[in-house]
C-alpha cells in the first residue's frame, strides 16, 4: 500500500537522530569553494515565498514520482500531490494526497480508493525561513544552473538555489532521496475546495489515526517528506 510506504515515521526527534547517525552526508569538500560573484561574504540563506506551487521530480532509491507541491503559509497549509510511476500497477491505490495543516494535523489519502490515514505531529508546517542558520558551502553548477549550495543539520538536507534568481533547483536528503524542481511559480495555489479533507478520512477516525508515538521503530525507515517539514519548522523556531 502506498500509504504504508510513504507514511513511516516515529517521533520526529528519533527520526532526525537516525538520519544524522545512519545516513551518508554530502561533505563540504565536495562543493566547489568559490567566492559569491567575487565577494567573499556568503549570501543570506534563502527565504521561501509565502505562497507558491512547485513541480518536483522525485527519486527515492529509484522509486520515481512527480510531486506537485502547494505551499500556503498565510493559511497554514501545505500539500504534496504524489504521482508515482507505479500508480497504475496492479494493487496500487493511485496518487497520494499528503495534506498538512499548521494545527499539527496531516491527512494522507488516495482518492481513487478512498483510503485515508490521519496523523498528528508535535509541530505544524514548514516556515518560510527554515534555512535560517544553514551553512553556505559555496557555488557549483548543477542541473545546468550556477547554484549557491547550503546544508543544514550536518547534512540532513543539502539545498541548491540558482545564484541570480535564487529559485531552488534541487535538494537532497542525507538518505539520498533527491527532488529536482521542474517548475516554480510564486503566488500560485489551489482553490479552497481542493484543500477540503475528504469525509472518508473521518470514518472510524479513532482506529485509523496513527500518532508518531505508537509506531514501532523497527517497522520503519525515514520518510523524508515528513521529517523535512517538521525538522525545519522545529529548527527555525528554536
Amino acid at each position: 500500500m502506498m500509504i504504508s510506504r510513504m507514511i513511516k515515521a516515529s517521533s520526529i526527534l528519533v527520526v532526525l537522530l537516525m538520519s544524522l547517525v545512519c545516513f551518508p552526508t554530502i561533505a563540504a569538500s565536495e562543493i566547489t569553494k568559490t567566492s559569491y560573484d567575487g565577494v567573499e561574504a556568503a549570501p543570506a540563506p534563502p527565504i521561501w515565498p509565502t505562497v507558491f506551487h512547485a513541480v518536483l521530480y522525485q527519486n527515492r532509491s529509484n522509486d520515481l514520482a512527480i510531486v506537485d507541491l502547494y505551499y500556503e503559509y498565510p493559511k497554514g497549509r501545505n500539500l504534496n500531490l504524489i504521482r508515482s510511476q507505479h500508480d497504475y500497477d496492479k494493487g496500487s491505490q493511485g496518487a497520494l494526497w499528503d495534506v498538512e495543516f499548521d494545527n499539527h494535523t496531516s491527512f494522507y489519502y488516495h482518492p481513487a480508493k478512498k483510503t485515508c490515514m490521519p496523523m498528528k505531529f508535535p509541530v505544524g508546517i514548514l516556515v518560510p525561513n527554515w534555512l535560517e542558520n544553514a551553512t553556505f558551502l559555496g557555488v557549483e553548477e548543477t542541473d545546468k544552473y550556477k547554484c549557491n549550495v547550503w546544508t543544514k543539520a550536518d547534512g540532513f538536507i543539502t539545498y541548491w538555489e540558482e545564484v541570480t534568481s535564487r529559485k531552488p533547483v534541487k535538494w537532497i536528503f542525507g538518505s539520498g532521496m533527491e527532488e529536482h524542481i521542474l517548475k516554480w511559480t510564486v503566488n500560485e495555489t489551489l482553490p479552497d475546495e481542493h484543500w477540503q479533507t475528504p469525509s472518508y478520512c473521518f470514518k472510524n477516525s479513532t482506529s485509523n489515526t496513527t500518532t508518531t508515538s505508537n509506531i514501532k521503530l523497527q517497522q520503519q525507515t525515514v520518510d523524508e517528506l515528513l521529517t523535512f517539514t517538521r525538522f525545519a519548522k522545529m529548527s527555525s523556531s528554536s
